[in-house]
This record gives structure tokens, C-alpha cells and sequence, in this order.
């Protein structure tokens, strides 16, 4: 479809530059969801490797990603469905597929939020206010009413911190650890494995054949059962 843009004798072509910011959107979903299947790779290294835990740095960078990536890729994908869900030519499914979504991202935000604070705490006690997410050089609060202590996720994290120190055995504290790690990271797969179902329902018929089979190709991925290692 093309219209005239008022006040000049241009041509604008609203279906192309439509399909081609949609394009632009889906390949850097797509690229996102690459990122956040390294990081359930990651989080299910650090499972396996349990009681042991990886070091203190390593623990906040994946802290920072949970507490950054996962709420910024949620956000991004769910303006895109919706944009598709708003179309004249929207599938009738598409508002069952978008309400699920939906739920899947509350819930996985509401483990990605436990599991950063579990895991910021699971190597030792720290001081109200010292945690590793509160450090000034991390940008994070330092002031204790500021960081929440009263209640949230930094509650949990002193009530985590505490019961490790007394327990650096760490058996029953592990094991929740590693039920919240694979909560996690179980459940994101299949979301993004949804996810790209979602959109090649939805969007197949906008996209370019590249971007189509990239997303088969994610799909495939990650149908395929992992191979032991030997």
C-alpha cells in the first residue's frame, strides 16, 4: 500500500517500512533469545556444579543479566506481539497465544527475581546494605531503607545469606539452590521455544525467507535432545 505524504510529492510505502521495522524487531528478539539461552546454559552449569559455586564475580554477572535482560527482552517481545495482535489480519489464536505469553513472563520474571537474590546470597552473609546488587559501583542502592531490607528480594537475600553461612555443608540450601536454578532455566527454554512458534504463526507471512528459517533453525535447536558428553 502506498499513500502521499501531506505537504510533499513523496511516496511513502507504509507496508514496506512496516514489514521492515517488524523484521528489524523479530531478528533482535531472536538475537535476545540467544543470549538468554546462554545464560540457562550458564545457570544450569552452575546447578550441576552444586555445592561448589562459580566465584563472586562471575555469580553478579549473572545476577546483572537476570535482573536486566530478562524484564528488557520481555518487554520488547511483548510489544511486538502486540503490534502483530492489533493487525486487521490477525490470526484469531492470536490473542490465546499472547495471553500465554504473557503469564510466562510474570512468572518467569517472578523466578528470575528469587534466583538472583538466592544466588547473591548464596556464598555467604554480607551486612544489610553491602550486598553484591547494592554495591555504588554497580549503580545500586546503598542506603538500607533504599534497597528494600524491609521486604522483597533483598529480604530474601539476607534470610539466604544467613542460612548458608550456618550451613556452608550447604546440602539442603544446595539443593533448594538447584530446584530454583532449574525452575528457571527449564522453564525459560520452553518459553522461548514458544516464543518463536508464536511469531512464525503470527509473522510468517511478513517475513523474509532468511528470517523464517532462523527462526526454524532456533526451533530445531532446540528440539534436538543434548548428546552426553563422554
Amino acid at each position: 500500500m502506498a499513500v502521499m505524504q501531506p505537504g510533499s510529492g513523496s511516496v511513502v510505502w507504509l507496508c514496506d517500512r512496516w514489514q521492515a521495522e517488524m523484521e528489524h524487531e523479530v531478528l533482535t528478539i531472536v538475537a535476545e533469545h540467544v543470549v538468554l539461552r546462554a545464560l540457562c546454559d550458564r545457570l544450569e552449569q552452575i546447578a550441576d556444579g552444586l555445592p561448589g559455586l562459580p566465584p563472586a564475580e562471575e555469580r553478579r554477572a549473572v545476577c546483572r543479566q537476570l535482573a536486566t535482560l530478562v524484564p528488557q527482552h520481555h518487554a520488547r517481545e511483548g510489544a511486538l506481539l502486540e503490534t502483530l495482535l492489533s493487525r486487521s489480519d490477525a490470526l484469531p489464536v492470536a490473542s490465546v497465544l499472547l495471553t500465554r505469553i504473557h503469564g510466562q513472563h510474570a512468572l518467569d520474571a517472578t523466578h528470575a527475581e528469587d534466583l538472583g537474590a538466592a544466588l547473591e546470597a548464596a556464598g555467604g552473609a554480607w551486612p544489610a546494605g553491602h550486598a553484591p546488587a547494592d554495591d555504588p559501583a554497580d549503580g545500586g542502592p546503598t542506603d538500607d531503607r533504599e534497597a528494600g531490607w524491609a521486604g522483597g528480594p533483598a529480604e530474601r537475600a539476607v534470610r539466604w545469606a544467613t542460612a548458608w553461612a550456618e550451613n556452608r555443608a550447604g546440602a539442603g540450601h544446595a539443593e533448594a539452590l538447584g530446584y530454583m536454578l532449574r525452575c528457571f532455566f527449564d522453564g525459560c527454554r520452553r518459553a522461548l521455544a514458544f516464543e518463536e512458534l508464536t511469531l512464525l504463526v503470527l509473522a510468517r507471512r511478513h517475513l523474509s525467507a532468511a528470517t523464517e528459517a532462523l527462526l526454524m533453525a532456533c526451533l530445531d535447536a532446540e528440539s534436538r535432545p543434548a548428546i552426553p558428553a563422554d
